[in-house]
């Protein structure tokens, strides 16, 4: 073994900067320490995770078998599906409303058809007339209680337009009954129930252009109503 020689600049350890110590030499196997006054790396025991820097807090740990927040792999299941619209799958209320009662929807409209025939009867007696608007209004609520009733069925549209032709029919008879009565001594129940084939001869002559356009009208608009109604 040889020395170095003193005059050889290639042969000297390399020399420490100006005013810092030379580190002594590390250890065989052992990485190289930091000089002093300068920071080294922070050691990490070994089998655990390092550990984040100061002053920044580590991501929450998920726990065992999810993905962590805002990684891909669990879906959000407040979000819909691709594809889906939103509100989708959602039940709606009156959206399919199917049959409900059609026995009481039948007697409803009977019921309504009966108060309905009796009030065109009186205003027809009282003016001596017949308007559009009372078989708009008699249409329209025979139709209302057949269908908010009975719901969505085939049958009731026709039972509602048959019903309103029906209270139209019964109103014109009640309002030639109460003429009767006032150029008679009979009451308005003998006439009705009594002579009521002569109270249809009396309507029968009195049936023109007009009680044709008022029968067709308030059957559409009892059909019309009672769909409506049904649907909703």
């Amino acid at each position: 073994m040889t020395t170095p020689d003193p005059t050889n600049p290639y042969a000297q350890p390399p020399q420490a900067p100006y005013g810092q110590a030379t580190p002594p030499p590390a250890p065989y196997g052992q990485p190289p320490q930091a000089p002093p006054g300068q920071p080294g790396a922070p050691q990490t025991p070994y089998g655990q995770p390092p550990q984040a820097p100061y002053a920044q807090a580590a991501p929450p740990q998920a726990p065992y078998g999810q993905a962590p927040y805002g990684q891909p792999g669990q879906a959000d299941q407040s979000a819909p599906a691709e594809g889906q619209p939103w509100g989708a799958g959602v039940p709606v209320a009156g959206a399919d409303a199917g049959p409900k009662n059609v026995p009481l929807a039948l007697l409803a409209g009977v019921g309504v058809t009966l108060a309905c025939g009796l009030l065109y009867g009186f205003i027809a007696k009282a003016t001596d007339r017949e308007f559009v608007w009372l078989v708009l209004g008699m249409a329209a609520a025979i139709g209302a209680t057949v269908g908010k009733v009975g719901g969505k069925h085939p049958l009731l549209p026709p039972l509602g337009g048959l019903l309103t032709v029906v209270g139209l029919f019964f109103g014109e008879i009640f309002g030639i009954a109460l003429i009767a009565h006032e150029h008679t001594s009979m009451s308005v129940t003998a006439l009705l129930f009594d002579h009521f084939s002569l109270l249809v001869d009396v309507w029968k002559e009195a049936f023109d252009l007009f009680s044709v356009l008022f029968i067709v009208l308030g059957a559409f608009l009892g059909v019309s109503m009672t769909v409506k109604s049904g649907k909703s």
